[in-house]
């Protein structure tokens, strides 16, 4: 079981990467921009996504500046500032709509992470950002026929990881 489910999760990673790689350098360059101006970097993230916010906020390479959004938050927002929005599903409940809030009511920028269901395509391109997750299901098939081992989080906190990385390449390269 565990053979497979790591076989799984890097396949997820790889396409991750390969079928993300202009929304992950657009998501990036506006974290850069940012980052080089001071501004907040905001989340709005849900349920097992909420790691991304930890990790932004808390973790061992915690932006300077950096808060969980909420609605009070949205009439102050600047465009040096950046929303970095997460779900497991683009239908989850709240999410969508406080991520829609920040783009029909402000000029910041978000950067949306999260899988699509099959109506979700079509949203994809109201971002600034969009990082697809490609999860279904359970990566891990059992023998009672369910499958098992849903990795949103770690999918998640991969595509967070590589944007962050290409940030600070980006960052590099202006110093």
């Amino acid at each position: 079981m565990q053979k497979i489910f790591s076989t799984q999760l890097n396949g997820i990673f790889t396409k991750i990467q390969q079928e993300s790689e202009y929304a992950i350098e657009d998501a990036a360059r506006l974290l850069a921009q940012t980052l080089m101006s001071r501004g907040t970097v905001y989340f709005a993230t849900k349920s097992e996504m909420k790691a991304i916010a930890a990790e932004g906020m808390n973790g061992p390479e915690a932006f300077p500046a950096a808060k969980e959004l909420s609605d009070s938050d949205i009439p102050m927002l600047t465009s040096t500032d950046i929303v970095i929005a997460a779900n497991g599903f683009l239908d989850d409940e709240g999410l969508p709509g406080l991520a829609r809030k920040v783009k029909d009511q402000t000029e910041t920028p978000v950067i949306l992470i999260t899988s699509l269901n099959e109506e979700g395509e079509s949203q994809a391109v109201e971002w600034d950002a969009f990082i697809r997750l490609p999860l279904r299901g359970g990566l891990v098939p059992f023998e009672n026929g369910e499958r098992y081992g849903i990795p949103s989080a770690m999918a998640g906190l991969f595509a967070f990881h590589v944007i962050c990385l290409t940030a600070k390449e980006i960052l590099e390269e202006y110093e």
